[in-house]
């Protein structure tokens, strides 16, 4: 078009259209340009976009893109993606998608999922979820969860909750509880109250906390009150957002998004495709 507005650096669409707007600092899209500004760091969405740049490592999004990057460990989010890469052993999060990889075995959260699924036999822990599901016998540890289920009878321990439930006959050990059941073992008694669970290292002591050493851990035996503690996400008490694009132009108001920054728009061709030009 002979009076296309040129657009500044970071422009969402340069698209033969006399009105085209200009795109803000940190713009969420670079859509449907041959030369498209490469995202900077930690930019939330390159979407449509066949020669889309790679977001750099921690982004937390790529979102509808043929090409995606695979998350790397820990990384926060795969939301909206048809072939999202299954999160490795131990990752923090799947969130918000609709085939989402069941958690293994030992995975440490199941967070703000409606659908998550229920961890195996001796997860050591379900946080920040309304619906946990109850532990299992054996089970270690219900852990900062307010409505957490009483372990079952020879359950090793109920850790760090105000409503623990004292520990039944034979149990070994309800920890940080006023009060704690002795420890007998056949007649005999155990090295520590930890021999042979998640908190025992093997030469009589054990660790500050069942999360020692994991993504939930600060180093001085308390937890994050979320994975999500600092990122992107966190509301700043406790809760997250429920997408990334809670309050960006792509979110709808009921947690779910819009296909592209397009939809509805005259360019809009009602399938996540937009038209090369308003004359199309």
């Amino acid at each position: 078009m002979q009076n296309a507005v040129s657009c500044s650096k970071n422009t969402d669409v340069i698209n033969d259209h006399a009105n085209a707007v200009p795109c803000s600092k940190n713009s969420d899209f670079i859509n449907d340009h041959a030369n498209a500004v490469p995202c900077s760091k930690n930019s939330d969405v390159i979407n449509d976009h066949a020669n889309a740049v790679l977001c750099s490592k921690n982004s937390d999004v790529i979102n509808d893109h043929a090409n995606a990057v695979p998350c790397s460990k820990n990384s926060d989010l795969i939301n909206d993606h048809t072939d999202a890469v299954p999160c490795s052993k131990n990752s923090d999060v799947i969130n918000d998608h609709a085939n989402a990889v069941p958690c293994c075995k030992n995975s440490d959260v199941i967070n703000d999922h409606a659908n998550a699924v229920p961890c195996s036999k001796n997860s050591d822990l379900i946080n920040d979820h309304t619906d946990a599901v109850p532990c299992s016998k054996n089970s270690d540890v219900f852990n900062d969860h307010a409505n957490a289920v009483p372990c079952s009878k020879n359950s090793d321990m109920i850790n760090v909750h105000a409503n623990a439930v004292p520990c039944g006959k034979n149990t070994d050990l309800i920890n940080d509880h006023g009060k704690c059941c002795a420890m007998k073992r056949n007649g005999t008694s155990a090295k520590s109250h930890l021999e042979g669970s998640t908190l025992d290292r093997g030469n009589g002591t054990s660790a500050k906390s069942h999360l020692e050493g994991s993504t939930l851990d600060r180093g001085n035996g308390t937890s994050a009150k979320s994975h999500l503690e600092g990122s992107t996400l966190d509301r700043g008490n406790g809760t997250s957002a429920k997408s990334h694009l809670e309050g960006s132009k792509l979110d709808r108001g009921n947690g779910t998004s819009a296909k592209s920054h397009l939809e509805g728009s005259i360019l809009d061709r009602g399938n996540g495709t937009s038209a090369k030009s308003h004359l199309e």
